[in-house]
């Protein structure tokens, strides 16, 4: 677990090495999911629906339910989004296997996740949602270290993978979202 934390650390703060030691030695799809993804989503979740939420609607059972399908709907994002990746990788001369694109798609999103929990404590840090554009620097870096993704090409397929994985997402929410409406109205 300690190792998951630097690897987080180093992807935000030093991220060539990072990228480097991730295309070397990924982590498990497992490590990433019980570790990174799903302590930030339910963190995100608590704070979004639980502590600070102003909609007092959504209580007791609801409150679960709707927590639980926003944090799973979150996680088939991220494993249909990195198995996208993986299948757009060869046409833009990347040699992704599921497990690096998994790890791209996991770490990339890190500013995106650390900034919304930040941003749900106060009204005003709403602004820092802004810093998940970091999120596609460290994407379009990733590609070329982790995919091996030619720099010519790099630009590219990160434009492309991420207006398909941002409406995938979409697609995916949306579905959760007529879910979480189903089960309100019952």
């Amino acid at each position: 677990m300690e190792q998951i934390f630097q690897r987080i650390w180093k992807v935000l703060f030093k991220t060539d090495k990072a990228w480097g030691e991730i295309a070397l030695k990924p982590n498990t799809i497992l490590a990433l999911v019980m570790f990174i993804a799903l302590p930030l989503l339910i963190i995100s979740t608590l704070l979004d629906k639980g502590l600070f939420a102003v909609n007092t609607e959504t209580t007791g059972l609801n409150w679960i339910i709707v927590g639980i399908i926003g944090i799973c709907s979150s996680l088939i994002s991220f494993f249909a989004g990195a198995w996208l990746v993986h299948l757009l990788g060869p046409r833009y001369k990347s040699e992704p296997t599921y497990l690096l694109a998994f790890n791209l798609v996991i770490f990339s999103y890190l500013p995106i996740l650390i900034a919304k929990i930040i941003s749900l404590t106060h009204p005003r840090l709403a602004l820092l949602i802004w810093v998940g554009i970091y999120s596609i620097y460290l994407f379009w870096k990733g590609t070329v270290t982790v995919l091996k993704t030619p720099e010519t090409h790099a630009t590219g397929f990160t434009i492309i993978s991420l207006m398909i994985v941002i409406g995938l997402d979409y697609v995916i929410s949306s579905v959760a979202l007529a879910v979480v409406s189903t089960v309100m109205l019952n």
